[in-house]
This record gives C-alpha cells, sequence and structure tokens, in this order.
C-alpha cells in the first residue's frame, strides 16, 4: 500500500491501478484464496513494471532489488495547498509534445470543470432534498388530505 500511495502521488503522469484486496471471495485461509490473491498482486505488479515512468521512480527500483523485505525510503510529497497552490495556478501549463496532448487539454479540462460543477449542482439538489419525504410520500399525502 505504500508503494502504491508514494507511486501515485509521486508520478502524476502515470496510472497506478489500485492494489488487490488482501482476501477474496473464496474465504480467508482457504487455497483457493491464496493462489486467488496471488495472480491479482502478480498482475498488479505486471502492469505496474510494464511502466516505464514507474520503472525508473527510486522507490521502485528499491521495491525490486530488496531481497527480503520493503520499507519505503522516501517520503510522499504532500500535495500543494494554499499559497503554494495559487503560486503555482499562475504559471501556464507546460507545453506538450504531441499536437494530439495540445488539442486534447482544452477538451479535458473542459469536461472536467463540467463534470465539477455538474457535482456541485447534485449535492446542491440532495441538500435541499434532506429535509422532504421523498416525492411519491408528498403525493401520497396530498392526495390524502384533498378528500
Amino acid at each position: 500500500m505504500k508503494l502504491a500511495d508514494h507511486l501515485i502521488s509521486s508520478n502524476p503522469e502515470a496510472l497506478v491501478p489500485a492494489v488487490p484486496p488482501a482476501l477474496t471471495s473464496a474465504g480467508a485461509g482457504t487455497d483457493e484464496d491464496e493462489a486467488r490473491v496471488k495472480a491479482s498482486l502478480q498482475r498488479w505488479l505486471n502492469y505496474v513494471c510494464a511502466n516505464e515512468v514507474l520503472m525508473k521512480d527510486d522507490e521502485m527500483v528499491l521495491f525490486v532489488e530488496s531481497d527480503f523485505g520493503y520499507s519505503p525510503m522516501l517520503k510522499r510529497k504532500q500535495p500543494a495547498t494554499g499559497v503554494r497552490r495559487k503560486v503555482i495556478k499562475q504559471f501556464a501549463p507546460p507545453p506538450d509534445d504531441t499536437p494530439e496532448l495540445q488539442e486534447a487539454r482544452p477538451v479535458v479540462k473542459l469536461f472536467y470543470l463540467g463534470t465539477m460543477d455538474a457535482g456541485h449542482k447534485v449535492d446542491k439538489l440532495v441538500k435541499a432534498r434532506r429535509g422532504r419525504p421523498p416525492f411519491f410520500m408528498t403525493s401520497f399525502l396530498h392526495a390524502f388530505y384533498a378528500k
């Protein structure tokens, strides 16, 4: 888990999948459970090791080269907050090497902003409906009291 957390925070340009769970639906302690856990962890390692960016990470090299166990050496860099984030946002994003990425950046940003806006609207709607009974109940109550 610590390795995955480090890889996610220090390599934002790479997609790191979630670490598979330690237990499966086969039941803890069974041979089938152990085989499934090993297979899922092997798939995770294969995916991570296939990524060139992740394989150049110092922590990943330490993990692969360690013989008996792994303990993280580097502390995870905390995400930018407050003043540091404002300073970073003032700078223009770095230029993209490929034209496809350069053309996709505005589309991705619009999608991100649209989903953020939709999320805020859903949150508002949920907060507004919290104090009211469900719609079918209000319809029933109106019909009942109208008689």
